[in-house]
C-alpha cells in the first residue's frame, strides 16, 4: 500500500516537472489479499444479544450503528440527527466526499433514537480496544489464520477472532450479511459509497457457508 502511495507521488512529481525519472514505472506492485474478517450472522446475534456493564454497552452500541449502516468508522462515529431526511440518513462520507443516503431501518433507528442523536466521539483507537473486549466476553474467538509479510517472507500464526476486530470491521460485516441475504451488489454500493465491483468483492468476507451451499446445490 505505502508503494502504491509512493507511486502515486512519483507520477504527481513527473506531471509537474519536479522529476524526470520515469524508471520506477517499470516496477509492478504485487497486491495481497487482505485478512480482514468480518461478523457471520450467528456472531451478530450474539452481540445484539449480550448484556454487558453500561460502559461496554455504549461502545457495542456504536459498533452496532456502524454494521446497520456500512459506513466508514470516521462517519458512523458521529451521526446526528441533522443526518435524519425522512426516512433515511444522509451521510457525506468524510475519505471520500461522496453522498450516501442509508434507509433508516428500525434497527438502526432504535439504536439512535435510544441516544437521541447524540453521542460522544471517541478516538478509533479507544473503540477497537473495547470492542476487541467485547467480542471476546461474547465468545467471537474462532481461531484465524494471520499470514505476516516481512519483505517476502511470510510468516503465519493463529490468532482468536476477537483480535481482529475493529472499527472497519463493521462495514465489511454490512457488506458480507447483506450479500448473503440477498442485496443486490448495487443497492449495497449506493448505501456504503462504494464505487467499483472490485472494491466491493474485497469487502466480501467469511461466506463460506454460501460457498458450501453453491458448491452443494450443484453437486451433491
Amino acid at each position: 500500500r505505502n508503494l502504491g502511495f509512493l507511486k502515486t507521488f512519483l507520477n504527481w512529481s513527473v506531471k509537474r516537472g519536479y522529476c524526470q525519472n520515469l524508471e520506477y514505472k517499470e516496477h509492478n506492485i504485487k497486491e495481497r489479499e487482505t485478512s480482514h474478517v468480518s461478523l457471520t450472522q450467528e456472531e451478530l446475534k450474539l452481540l445484539e444479544e449480550i448484556k454487558l456493564p453500561e460502559r461496554l454497552e455504549f461502545y457495542k452500541d456504536v459498533f452496532l450503528i456502524g454494521i446497520y449502516s456500512g459506513q466508514r468508522y470516521s462517519d458512523y462515529c458521529k451521526f446526528t440527527r441533522a443526518h435524519l431526511k425522512g426516512d433515511h440518513l444522509e451521510i457525506r462520507q468524510k475519505k471520500t466526499n461522496h453522498i450516501c443516503k442509508v434507509p433508516l431501518h428500525s434497527k438502526l433507528k432504535n439504536l439512535l433514537e435510544k441516544y437521541n442523536y447524540d453521542y460522544p466521539k471517541i478516538s478509533s483507537q479507544k473503540f477497537n480496544e473495547n470492542i476487541q473486549e467485547i467480542c471476546k466476553v461474547a465468545g467471537i474467538d474462532s481461531p484465524i489464520i494471520k499470514d505476516l509479510f516481512y519483505g517476502s517472507e511470510k510468516r503465519t500464526k493463529t490468532i482468536p477472532k476477537w483480535k481482529m476486530i475493529g472499527s472497519h470491521t463493521a462495514r465489511r460485516s454490512f457488506v458480507t450479511i447483506s450479500t448473503q441475504k440477498g442485496m443486490s451488489p448495487f443497492d449495497i454500493m449506493r448505501v456504503t459509497g462504494i464505487r467499483e465491483i472490485k472494491t466491493l468483492q474485497g469487502y466480501i468476507k467469511d461466506d463460506d457457508q454460501s460457498l458450501k451451499n453453491s458448491v452443494n446445490k450443484i453437486w451433491s
